[in-house]
């Protein structure tokens, strides 16, 4: 059984930065795909979002929620 957890930290700042702590590298592409792989065959109990602060992306229209939505809808 698995459970995800989406950490938005992971994301390059040009996708993301409304997050809690430092930034990384990772592309939304590279997330789907390595969940993709992370689940395969295995039951997927559950999953959530980590260190969203919605209050640094207010100017941003919330863009951050589209990114979220795309990694997380072929899963549910």
């Amino acid at each position: 059984r698995i459970f995800l957890s989406y950490d938005l930290d992971v994301f390059d700042p040009s996708i993301t930065v409304a997050h809690a702590w430092g930034s990384g590298e990772m592309l939304p592409r590279q997330v789907k795909d390595l969940s993709a792989k992370i689940t395969e065959g295995r039951n997927l109990v559950g999953m959530n979002v980590a260190s969203y602060n919605p209050s640094k992306e207010a100017n941003q229209n919330y863009k951050t929620i589209g990114v979220i939505l795309d990694i997380l809808q072929p899963r549910l």
